[in-house]
């Protein structure tokens, strides 16, 4: 049994098991103590007794730790093979081992962690490749890819036009009325302004229908589309890119996409008989709610590296005044979604309605 346990605990240590390692160590210390003690040596009897027969019988040159399957079985020997020097681990309350932090084996560890992403992310990347090869572009994927598009600048319009509706209403109305009643019924007064957007989940409901839609053309689709993704500041023309690996036909999807932006403001025109208003107000509805998605991500994707705190003082202003990050981070979202429709809309609305 103890030659089973020994070997397992070998092959555990060898593979890097320290969990499993560690309870075969145990079952294997516990198997020992079972173990009935060996019985003493008899000292020998007899009128002549050797120097070294005396030292054999009575305790002279200690003798060797027993082994098993090449692992001593003295504890500190046995956790010396098994574990690497202890003052890199900690015992936990859980009876398991932590691995101390600054430590040579944390070190080692975060190396293997850093080896094994890479293998994760070189893996990933052969997949992809060996899918779209057999999955290659087609036009088919181009029809789909597009009408996805439209009805994800159709929920932009709507979610907009929701925008101005709420606005509308809150402004002039919502909020000054809530302001008296306050005033008259103190707390108890009924808030009268309309909470949220009336039509987000009507414009939630496009946005989601067109991003299946695009999520569902072939891996060779969006790879190509992925590599020809457009990129760059616009006050910054020196930044400008066509894609990581542009190609004819992936630019023409591009451009596909903005004159698909165009569809929502153009079939709004002409259901209305050309009216110019109708074109304004769905153009300035999709041009202020994309305005505040690109506002949004931006904002999280500087929380998330940590270049937030620097660059916002709204943001600085709140931590400082002991809010949750995670409030902190929602609250600045909503103020710049409200500061950036507005302007943007106005542009969009413009050009919608010329």
């Amino acid at each position: 049994m103890q030659d089973r346990l020994a070997a397992a605990l070998r092959n555990a240590h060898a593979a890097g098991d320290t969990a499993a390692a560690q309870k075969l160590a145990r079952a294997l210390r516990a198997s020992m103590a079972e173990q009935p003690p060996e019985a003493a040596p008899e000292p020998p009897t007899g009128p002549m007794l050797a120097p070294e027969t005396m030292a054999a019988a009575f305790g002279g040159a200690p003798a060797a730790a027993p082994s098993i399957a090449g692992l001593s079985m003295d504890p500190a020997q046995l956790a010396a093979d098994i574990l690497p020097p202890a003052m890199e681990y900690r015992d936990r309350a859980d009876g398991m081992i932590e691995v101390l932090p600054g430590s040579r084996a944390a070190g080692v560890a975060a190396m293997e962690r850093a080896q094994r992403e890479q293998a994760y992310q070189e893996g990933q990347a052969a997949r992809a490749e060996y899918d779209a090869a057999l999955n290659p572009a087609s036009w088919v994927d181009t029809v789909q890819h597009q009408a996805g598009g439209l009805f994800s600048n159709t929920g932009s319009a709507v979610e907009g036009i929701g925008k101005f509706i709420q606005d509308t209403y809150n402004i002039p109305v919502g909020a000054p009325l809530t302001s008296t009643l306050s005033a008259l019924f103190g707390e108890g007064a009924p808030d009268v302004t309309l909470e949220g957007n009336p039509l987000q989940a009507s414009a939630d409901s496009y946005r989601n229908f067109g991003e299946s839609l695009q999520e569902g053309t072939g891996a060779g689709y969006r790879q190509m589309m992925a590599r020809n993704e457009w990129g760059g500041s616009l006050a910054d023309p020196s930044s400008w890119t066509l894609g990581s690996d542009p190609s004819l036909r992936g630019q023409l999807e591009r451009g596909g996409e903005v004159i698909g932006s165009l569809l929502p403001v153009l079939a709004a025109s002409y259901a209305t008989g050309g009216s110019a208003t109708a074109g304004g107000l769905v153009g300035g509805g999709m041009a202020g709610s994309g305005a505040q998605d690109q506002v949004e991500d931006e904002l999280r994707r500087m929380a998330a590296d940590g270049s937030l705190y620097e660059r916002s003082g709204r943001y600085r202003e709140l931590l400082d005044g002991r809010t949750a990050p995670e409030a902190a981070l929602e609250q600045v979202i909503a103020e710049a979604r409200d500061a950036a429709f507005y302007p943007a809309a106005a542009v969009g609305g413009a050009g919608g309605a010329a």
